[in-house]
């Protein structure tokens, strides 16, 4: 006979919530390593998150009877924004345009931070 028991957490979803739960966390754990690993300093203060819901909807006066709707939610931080450095200048047909280092090129290594200036024209002498 299938017999009415109070509502536990270790209950909902028939028993894998929790199971859910605990293997979502983990992930969280593993992305959230990974994405400190790899972006190192720009990840600093950046969150990952984990939302559990639990939702409990009457549905009948008569019966007294609620459907209770789990679900969890990750969030990660996205990749930081990557910033190019390019310098406004002549080129060859006399057109402004940027040009920019194949390499190095952004803001954040100050040994870079120097484009040689100068038109295609002068470089090609």
């Amino acid at each position: 006979m299938n017999m009415m028991v109070p509502l536990k957490l270790e209950l909902l979803n028939e028993g894998l919530f929790l199971k859910e739960v605990e293997s979502a966390f983990a992930e969280l754990q593993t992305q959230a390593l990974a994405y400190g690993a790899k972006y190192k300093k720009e990840a600093i203060g950046k969150k990952s998150k984990l939302t559990i819901e639990i939702e409990m909807k009457h549905l009948s006066v008569e019966l007294n009877d609620y459907s209770i709707t789990t679900n969890t939610k990750k969030a990660l931080p996205q990749p930081p924004a990557i910033t190019t450095r390019g310098i406004g200048d002549c080129d060859k047909d006399g057109a402004m345009i940027l040009f920019v280092r194949q390499e190095g090129s952004g803001f954040d290594t100050p040994r870079q931070q120097t484009i040689p200036m100068g038109s295609e024209k002068e470089s090609e002498k």
